[in-house]
């Protein structure tokens, strides 16, 4: 029983743990990184649900100092962008295939979600111990 009391609560702090890092990955790039435009080249539609569509934007960006041309992925609201649009994008100067669009750092509510998917677990554990 002693087990479960350790393993929920690192479930609820697996989702927060791994926001952490993606947030700390993205501001890395943010700050270290160089700045670019980007060019739309196709646009993936997908739905979410019945009412709700995202737009996948397939970018294609040239890193300074170097004619290779990369790819990226970004997601947007639909018909924000069309196809030919320019984006400003950061990247790594080490991996160019790392890459972020300017304003997609918006992590706050997916942080605040798993902090009470945390604090839900923790409860949760103490609910079961009452009971048992």
């Amino acid at each position: 029983m002693a087990i479960i009391y350790i393993l929920l609560p690192l479930f609820g702090a697996l989702p927060l743990f791994i926001t952490v890092i993606k947030m700390r990955n993205g501001q890395r790039i943010i700050n270290n990184g160089t700045k670019t435009e980007a060019k739309v080249v196709k646009i993936i539609p997908w739905r979410l649900s019945f009412r709700t569509r995202m737009d996948t934007l397939i970018l294609q960006y040239y890193v300074e100092g170097n004619k290779e041309i990369y790819h990226g992925k970004a997601s947007a609201p639909p018909w924000q962008y069309k196809v030919g649009d320019t984006l400003s994008i950061t990247y790594l100067n080490d991996n160019p295939n790392k890459m972020t669009v300017k304003g997609a750092n918006v992590y706050i509510p997916i942080l605040v979600f798993t902090v009470l998917i945390f604090l839900f677990m923790i409860f949760a554990t103490f609910q079961i111990e009452e009971l048992v």
